[in-house]
């Protein structure tokens, strides 16, 4: 008898990845009843999704899946996993630890998976892992990518990297300039993705992310046959993007979308901000997110909450931890767990 399919779902270990990833394994749970997942990322990020669970019991994950998916960590070569950091160089530097001991570790986790009776039929990895369609097949496993963004953002990507970088390198200081990629509608310099008209530069913090998605697309070019993409979205959506990446074997598979039950890197918010912000007129609060990476300095921070407070209007911040401490010691704004509301009046 065959080995049942068994996928392995690999992915960078940030929330952005790791939300539609592990939707993406639910999804093939529930398409194919026969088949195994196994749920990949980093040691660190693989601990934040489970903090009260025992090993054993964080591989298990939830018990409503028969057993059939498994949470197993990889190594990215450090303890903590990537710090936010204002050195400029401190993203470059864990980009190299994870490529070089991420595709050592995966390799050993293939490696120990066949062993134990349950080998890996396709290798399912989310971008900035490139590394991984080349662990695959060196062991004769197939592998997809999955794209998590829009279908159109991978053209842009294929395109640059495929015969129209130097007109976006020769513009990339003019923001109104506006280009023509293939199958895509006419677009400025500054509505094309951050990577490939800032961080092309290498004293860019994040030069790393664009040799890395550089490196992608020179992984899948090496794919026989056409390199298969999974793409977050449907077809109705994006007809025009989907026939502009011809060169690859793309299938829609979305929209994706959260469950009920979801595991993440962070503890779910439990504020009361809905109700503060049904307490406001419509359209008056100032929302603002950085995100999990983005590193403030402290007079960054103070520049901007002076802004937010000269516009008099109610603010919404999204934070992190350490900067949720900062502002708290200022003592103008009133703090609840990650978000920060300010009730400024009207």
């Amino acid at each position: 008898m065959s080995p049942r399919p068994h996928f392995l779902v690999l992915t960078f270990p940030f929330q952005g990845h790791i939300a539609p990833a592990l939707r993406l394994a639910r999804r093939l749970l529930a398409a194919a009843p026969d088949a195994l997942v196994t749920f990949s990322t980093t040691d660190i990020a693989h601990r934040r999704m489970f903090p009260a669970k025992d090993d054993a019991a964080a591989e298990r994950g939830n018990d409503d899946d028969d057993g059939r998916l498994e949470f197993l960590p990889f190594s990215d070569g450090t303890e903590a996993g990537y710090v936010p950091s204002s050195d400029k160089g401190a993203f470059t530097a864990y980009m190299d630890s994870f490529h070089a001991e991420g595709a050592r570790s995966v390799g050993e986790l293939l490696d120990a998976l066949a062993a134990r009776g349950r080998p890996v039929s396709r290798v399912v990895y989310t971008l900035l892992l490139p590394w991984a369609a080349d662990v695959a097949r060196e062991r004769g496993v197939p592998s997809a990518l999955y794209w998590i963004q829009p279908a159109a953002v991978f053209a842009i990507y294929h395109h640059y990297f495929h015969g129209h970088a130097g007109v976006v390198d020769e513009h990339r200081h003019d923001p109104t300039f506006v280009v023509q990629l293939p199958g895509l509608p006419p677009q400025a310099i500054e509505d094309l993705p951050s990577f490939i008209t800032q961080s092309t530069d290498p004293s860019d913090p994040l030069h790393s992310c664009f040799t890395t998605l550089r490196d992608l697309f020179d992984a899948l070019d090496r794919e026989t046959p056409k390199a298969t993409v999974l793409v977050n979205t449907c077809e109705e959506l994006e007809v025009g993007a989907l026939a502009a990446v011809g060169a690859y074997d793309v299938l829609p598979v979305g929209p994706v979308l959260p469950s009920g039950d979801e595991v993440g890197l962070f503890k779910r918010d439990d504020a009361k901000y809905m109700e503060w912000l049904d307490s406001k007129p419509a359209n008056s609060v100032v929302y603002v997110s950085f995100g999990s990476l983005a590193a403030m300095e402290r007079e960054q921070l103070d520049e901007l909450l002076l802004g937010l407070e000269e516009s008099g209007r109610p603010y919404l911040c999204v934070v992190r931890k350490d900067i949720k401490a900062s502002i708290f010691k200022q003592g103008r704004t009133e703090v609840i767990f990650g978000f920060t509301m300010r009730n400024n009046r009207v």
